[in-house]
This record gives C-alpha cells, structure tokens and sequence, in this order.
C-alpha cells in the first residue's frame, strides 16, 4: 500500500509541474513584441492591403457601362476594396504603435495662396 501511495504523490508532482511550466509558459508568451516584430506584421498588413485593393480594382470593369449592383466585378471588386483599405489603415495604425515617435510634417504652398503648416502626430 505504501508503493501505491508514493507513486500517486509523484504523479500529483508530476502534474503540478507541467501546470506550473504551462503557466509560465503562458505569462512569458504574453510579452509585447519586440519593435521589428511589431513593425514586419505591421508591413505585412499594408503589403496586403495593398494587394486586396489592387485585386479589387482590377476585378472593377474599367469601361463598365453597366450600372447594377449584381454586375460580377462590382460583387467581387468592391468589399475587395473595402477590405484592403481597412488592411491598410490597419497596418498604419499597428505602424504607428510600434515606432512610437513623434511625426512632424511641414507642409508649404507658393503662390496666389502662400501658406505654411507644421503638424506634430504623436
């Protein structure tokens, strides 16, 4: 009976081990990423937004005469461009995240109009 009664400790052991490594491993996997990680999945998502909305715009009829929703291309072409707008948007977003960085943009115009404008994004 004692044998019995070690070897059912040594698998309570045993498991509460590979519970303990589980929750570890779950705590360490939850770390941010690092920044070009972040930065390649944000670059993915705009590479594939970019493709979808190239996608849909080809699958658009260019001389389409045709005004109707049901046209083939308009049912395929458009949500291919809504998705791939929203992809974009999407990876710009993520792209903004991971740098983290202040952007400035100065922007000028000469002529009838003469302006100057400096915008800070954070």
């Amino acid at each position: 009976m004692p044998d019995q009664l070690v070897t059912g400790r040594c698998r309570l052991r045993i498991v509460a081990m590979m519970l303990l490594a589980g929750v570890c491993a779950n705590a360490a996997a939850a770390q941010p990423p690092t920044e070009d990680a972040a930065l390649l999945r944000a670059h993915k998502k705009i590479t594939s937004g970019i493709v979808l909305l190239c996608a849909g715009a080809a699958a658009l009829p260019i001389t389409g005469s045709d005004t109707k929703w049901s046209h083939p291309g308009k049912m395929v072409g458009l949500p291919l461009i809504g998705a791939g707008s929203g992809l974009i948007l999407w990876g710009l977003r993520d792209r903004e995240k991971a740098t983290g960085r202040r952007r400035t943009t100065i922007a000028a115009t000469v002529g009838h109009a003469k302006m100057i404008q400096i915008a800070s994004h954070w």
